[in-house]
């Protein structure tokens, strides 16, 4: 995070994180690509999404209609819910400011899944 310049966030699938049938991630983004390859890397790790009770929420931070933190805003009015930052915005003073207003983790797009 000490880097103004932009990087990517990657995943590993590990035994650790496989079988998770039990949770459920909701991925809120405005672009639908992000959507489809976010959902394919949960899919991946088997995770469930969507139709289900949510147990995580991973949300873009710039979208038309509401912005990234004041939803994070909105879900820690009403809940504990774990909830993940995405964005391609690598700005520290931004990273800081989602950390320090609830959000689990930041991480940058694009995001990557490595085998």
């Amino acid at each position: 995070m000490g880097s103004d310049k932009a990087s990517s966030s990657s995943v590993t699938p590990t035994e650790e994180f496989k079988g998770h049938r039990d949770i459920c991630v909701l991925v809120v983004d405005c672009d639908p690509t992000c959507l489809m390859i976010v959902s394919g890397m949960l899919r991946a790790l088997t995770y469930e999404e969507g139709g289900c009770g949510v147990d995580l929420v991973m949300t873009e931070l710039h979208m038309p209609d509401m912005y990234g933190l004041d939803l994070l805003d909105e879900i820690r009015r009403t809940s504990k819910l774990p909830v993940v930052i995405m964005s391609a915005d690598s700005n520290e003073d931004v990273m800081l400011k989602s950390l320090r207003r609830g959000a689990e983790y930041y991480l940058v797009k694009p995001v990557l899944m490595e085998m």
